[in-house]
Formats: C-alpha cells, sequence, structure tokens
C-alpha cells in the first residue's frame, strides 16, 4: 500500500495540456500600458497572469479594457468589484463592495486591484479569466481575482467580475496602471483547452 512519504512528487497532476503558455511580458519601468493581441477562436478560454506587479505611484490600482479593431480600447462593460482587506497591525479588517471599481456600461479601464503599494517587497499577483473572446454572437464575460500587498501595509484580496458589452470578436487586452506608469511585473497569456 502506498503511504503519503512513497508519493513520487514529480507527476503530472490533472491534464498537462489544458492550459496552453502563449506569451510572457514583463513590464520595465516607465511602461504606460501593456497589451495582449492574437485573442483568436483557437480557444474558448483564455487566462492572464500577472505576477510580481507593481505601478510606480504608491497606491495605484491596476485596470483592464478590451478592443474590436485593435486600436480603441474602450468596449462598454458592466463590471462588479469587492475586497477583503487585514492590516498588518491587526488593527483592523474588512470585506467590503467597492463602487469605485464597477461600471454600469461604461468604457472605462476597469480595475482589477486597488491600493498596490510601490515599495520594495510591496505588489500584487492574481489572474484574470476572459471567456470566448472571439464569439460573435454573445457579450464576453471575464472574472478575476488579485492579492496586494496595499500602500497602506496591507493585505487586499480583490474579485473582479463582468463582461464587455459587444457581440464583435475581442482581439486584444490592454492593462494600464490606475495612475503614472507600471514599474515591474511578469504576465503570461494562456490559451486553456
Amino acid at each position: 500500500m502506498a503511504t503519503y512519504k512513497s508519493i513520487a512528487y514529480d507527476q503530472v497532476l490533472g491534464n498537462p495540456s489544458a492550459m496552453v503558455l502563449l506569451q510572457t511580458s514583463s513590464v520595465t519601468d516607465g511602461d504606460g500600458d501593456l497589451t495582449f493581441t492574437g485573442l483568436s477562436s483557437d480557444y474558448k478560454e483564455y487566462m492572464i497572469t500577472h505576477l510580481n506587479y507593481k505601478s510606480q505611484n504608491d497606491g495605484a490600482g491596476l485596470a483592464i479594457q478590451g478592443t474590436t479593431d485593435g486600436t480603441n480600447y474602450n468596449i462598454a462593460m458592466t463590471t462588479t468589484h469587492f475586497s477583503a482587506y487585514h492590516l498588518e497591525d491587526d488593527s483592523a479588517t474588512s470585506l467590503a463592495y467597492n463602487t469605485s471599481g464597477d461600471q454600469a456600461q461604461g468604457a472605462a479601464f476597469n480595475p482589477l486591484t486597488r491600493n498596490v503599494g510601490s515599495g520594495d517587497d510591496e505588489g500584487t499577483c492574481g489572474y484574470i479569466h476572459i471567456f470566448d473572446p472571439s464569439n460573435t454572437t454573445f457579450v464576453k464575460h471575464y472574472l478575476a481575482r488579485s492579492q496586494a500587498y496595499a500602500a497602506n501595509d496591507n493585505s487586499y484580496d480583490n474579485f473582479s467580475a463582468g463582461y464587455f458589452n459587444t457581440t464583435s470578436a475581442i482581439t486584444a487586452i490592454q492593462f494600464q496602471p490606475s495612475t503614472g506608469d507600471m514599474e515591474a511585473g511578469t504576465f503570461k497569456l494562456y490559451g486553456v483547452n
């Protein structure tokens, strides 16, 4: 009988071909945005991760928007955003809906994270799933989650979801900080089978 100690830790769990890495991009200090192009009908779902991201401005968030023509990032979106936080000194906690993180058919860049710190040990990691962006019949849904070491020394767990209100194919997704420029981070685009 196998025991816990005898399990080989080099075994692949799940389906190794379920996620296909399509592109990796690193942010350099002073970048104003980061764009992933080439969303196509090859995959019904795409996932983009952001790892150790931070902007130049302390307290800035990370936001997204899409395009159907490769130029204009202004698709009408309906979104929602809530977050939980816990201060590092244990003086306060919260679970709250963030009205500043939602839109009702707005075309602005929509926040995924908020109040991210820019210190050496601060930043955020997370992911966004975009469902069937090449579909030309239905709107395009997304959901996102991120964890941030915030500018005011707390831990933020951010949740965002919504839809791009277009039946045209979304061909690219762009990320921008809510203020200032990007400073560091690695972004990865996956196609999901």
